[in-house]
């Protein structure tokens, strides 16, 4: 997949694959020898029963694939599903698929003192707020959740992504977000659109996995709305907050997209 557009001195550029970015990530799901021989999977206690066949979606020679969903209630859905799962710590697993969860946004863009100490001032001398790279950060109480995520994601025998957070711009930049910060672009990755969750639509949205290079551009967007949020929400908060200073006013007044 492709990296996000990202503001150089006030013009768009891509950064190279290697430079830090908030989304991006390679290319769709690709063959290989498995990984998995001699492996001790981590097991626990059963959460479902396997259905009739198995499941076979993925099967064959590739290892298994970390499935990143949402929420918490998703993966239950989807394991519920499929069969066959048993329960780790924040995860789920069988002998095709792991499955953990994000809880919404886990990253978020960094604060403006972040880039440069002198932006701790809200004066009106010091906007415009144009960062020249944006940075994402963990938000506060997630780091957890991102270290168990980077670990399933960098087990010998995971060998691939399923991106199956909600089908939309932020499922796709909460996905991608949590990709590049865990280090995890490399991995072969794919999309599952989930519209409806029947087990019978779960079904058939994994025996319909899209490559996930076909979302860039939905991840583009997603990228670009949360900049564009940042720099109006940063810069307009503190010049009508600092306008209505100067007439008396001592609260902060918020200003950005409704």
């Amino acid at each position: 997949m492709r990296g996000p557009r990202v503001l150089e001195h006030g013009t768009e550029s891509r950064p190279q694959r290697s430079s830090r970015c908030a989304v991006g990530g390679p290319p769709g799901l690709s063959g290989g020898a498995c990984p998995t021989a001699g492996h001790d999977h981590t097991r626990g206690s059963r959460v479902t029963e396997d259905p009739p066949g198995g499941t076979g979606h993925l099967g064959g020679p590739l290892g298994k694939r970390l499935v990143i969903t949402e929420k918490p209630s998703v993966a239950r859905d989807i394991a519920a599903a499929l069969g066959g799962f048993t329960e780790g710590e924040e995860f789920l697993e069988n002998e095709v698929f792991v499955i953990t969860w994000a809880v919404g946004h886990l990253l978020e863009l960094a604060d403006p003192k972040e880039y440069d100490s002198k932006w701790r001032s809200w004066s009106i001398k010091l906007l415009p707020i144009l960062p020249e790279r944006f940075e994402i950060k963990p938000k506060e109480g997630q780091k957890k959740r991102l270290a168990q995520i980077k670990k399933l994601g960098k087990r010998k025998d995971v060998d691939g992504l399923i991106n199956a957070c909600d089908a939309g711009r932020e499922g796709e930049l909460i996905y991608r977000r949590i990709v590049e910060h865990c280090g995890l672009e490399r991995k072969p990755q794919q999309r599952l659109w989930l519209q409806s969750m029947t087990p019978a639509a779960i079904r058939e949205a994994f025996d319909q996995l899209r490559d996930g290079a076909q979302m860039d551009n939905l991840a583009d967007a997603a990228w670009l709305r949360s900049v564009g949020d940042w720099l109006i929400g940063m810069n307009a908060t503190r010049a009508l907050t600092q306008r209505l200073k100067s007439g008396g006013e001592r609260s902060a007044w918020s200003a950005g997209r409704v």
